[in-house]
């Protein structure tokens, strides 16, 4: 039988088989021919914009899809609904299922057949991402509603085993299309809810950082250091022994930073020292010389030029001040106050006793009062303060006030001066101030902040990190002599990361974060706990 190859309109061809001539199979095939229907017309103008705008379109395996033309707002919105509407489509099943009604009726296959069409119908928009994330936003509406009602145990196993229950629940009310198992959507539902638990708790966890177990008191000495410009370091703020690992090891690293670390904090330190003098100098030894000079000349200043009244306030503390000591001393002690009662009223002239004289009884009963008699030394602390009390009632206001710093500076200098190490550098050991006691309330400050975070002495020289950069120095030498690149690469690598962790442990932010947590992710806390257990739930289940 013979066969004629036939070329139709669209370009495509046929072969046609049968009795006949070739022109009677050509005529039978035109009277069997239909023109394919266009999609566009046939302008080539118009169908080279078509094809430009929608390519999808001119696909021979291209299908509709009925989210086209939705935006994300309406797909997402469509998601949320088509949650709802599941569980109630899921319950119905369920319910279907053991309804010995539904079951003689054929209702229970209807049933059936609506999920199965339903989830092939919704198929387009759940590829969509708009559309899964507002399904698994109305699951998590769905979840959240019930676990509010329900109190979260203290522990992490005991919240796991209620996000697990609660996802087992929602999972087993989803609607379950031909080929699924409602078994495997209840397990899949619990995993969820607990993989969330777990998620949320990792979250708390970054959230509050080691903050949760920083002592307030050490972050508050922390806040203070910073404040007064001493810069402490991460593993000093946390207590972490990891951390302080990581910054040990950068004794070992050349150029890590980490000498100029320790060197800024010494000097912090230091200035900080020197402003309760009122100073502010890295170095103690330059700052107790302008101290010096200076609270001498504020000394002399107000003394010259102030004498001390002897007005009644002070001859009621003096005469209650020497009663006190005749009861509590000795015939000998009281003799020692008596004595210095009467040179300070033998240094009266008048109504009032020259203030340098009266400065200098004070020093005399400064001495006495540091005696290792207790009972004498506090009859003769009573009898200065008396003193020094009228002297600061004779003071003009603002006098008084630029007294009573230049004092409080001057007990400070006092107790410095002791202190500074000999050397060009001019340090105070953070240790050897908080042996001091009965420190001024600046420098006992100060004090607390050395003994918490710079246990670590200043006196380090450095010669040890020189000899390990040296041996370092040595050894990449003799690598860059043998194999060049790897030595190059490896040694600029360690480098790097010596730099980097050293930077991480100065940065504030960090230190920020390890007292205080995260404040963004605190906030997000409460509504995670109920959001990701139900996200867990609702992508196993979506994921089956």
């Amino acid at each position: 039988m013979p066969k004629y190859r036939i070329t139709a309109p669209d370009g495509q061809t046929y072969e046609v088989t049968g009795e006949g001539t070739e022109q009677e199979a050509l005529a039978h095939f035109q009277s069997q021919y239909q023109q394919p229907k266009q999609r566009f017309p046939r302008d080539p103008a118009v169908t080279a914009k078509a094809m430009a705008e929608r390519p999808d379109l001119f696909d021979p395996n291209y299908q509709y899809s009925p989210t086209e033309g939705m935006s994300g707002a309406e797909r997402f919105d469509a998601g949320v609904g088509k949650s709802f509407v599941d569980t109630a489509r899921g319950l119905r099943q369920l319910v279907s299922k053991g309804d010995m009604v539904s079951i003689a009726t054929g209702d229970n296959q209807r049933i059936q057949r609506e999920i199965d069409e339903s989830a092939a119908r919704d198929a387009p928009l759940m590829s969509t991402g708009a559309g899964i994330t507002g399904n698994i936003a109305g699951q998590i509406a769905q979840f959240a509603a019930p676990s509010g009602a329900v109190a979260r145990a203290p522990t992490l196993l005991g919240n796991m085993g209620r996000s697990a229950a609660m996802g087992a629940g929602l999972a087993n009310t989803q609607p379950v299309a031909t080929g699924q198992s409602r078994a495997v959507n209840t397990a899949l539902g619990a995993a969820g809810g607990a993989a969330g638990e777990v998620l949320a708790a990792g979250l708390g966890k970054l959230a509050t950082a080691a903050g949760s177990k920083i002592d307030p008191a050490v972050k508050a000495l922390a806040e203070r250091a910073r404040k007064l410009g001493i810069p402490l370091r991460a593993e000093q703020i946390s207590g972490s022994r990891a951390l302080a690992g990581v910054s040990a090891s950068l004794d070992t690293v050349p150029l890590s930073g980490r000498d100029a670390s320790r060197n800024a904090q010494r000097m912090g330190f230091n200035r900080a020292v020197s402003r309760t003098l009122g100073e502010d100098s890295p170095n103690l030894a330059v700052a107790v010389k302008q101290a010096q000079s200076r609270l001498g000349n504020v000394y002399d200043d107000v003394l010259k030029n102030n004498p001390v009244k002897v007005d009644t306030a002070f001859m009621d503390d003096l005469t209650e001040v020497l009663q006190a000591a005749r009861n509590e001393l000795t015939d000998a002690q009281f003799s020692v106050i008596q004595r210095q009662a009467d040179n300070i009223m033998g240094k009266a002239a008048g109504d009032q006793i020259e203030g340098q004289a009266a400065y200098n009884i004070k020093k005399m009963l400064d001495r006495i009062g540091k005696s290792s008699d207790t009972s004498l030394a506090a009859n003769a602390t009573d009898l200065k303060n008396a003193l020094m009390a009228a002297l600061d009632r004779s003071l003009p206001e603002a006098v008084g006030k630029q007294f009573a710093t230049a004092r409080q500076q001057y007990r400070n200098l006092m107790t410095i001066r002791k202190l500074v190490k000999a050397g060009a550098e001019g340090n105070v050991s953070p240790a050897a101030l908080g042996n001091v006691k009965n420190l001024s309330p600046d420098l006992k400050e100060i004090a607390d902040i050395g003994a918490q975070f710079l246990k670590e002495p200043f006196g380090n020289s450095g010669t040890a990190n020189r000899l390990i950069g040296a041996g370092a120095v040595g050894s990449l030498g003799t690598g860059l002599l043998v194999e060049p690149i790897t030595t190059a690469a490896v040694g600029s690598g360690v480098l790097a990361a010596g730099r980097g962790a050293n930077a991480a442990l100065n940065s504030k932010i960090f230190q920020e974060y390890l007292m205080n947590g995260n404040p963004a992710l605190k906030y997000l806390l409460p509504s995670a706990r109920r959001a990701l257990p139900a996200a867990g739930t609702a992508l196993a289940v979506a994921g089956q």
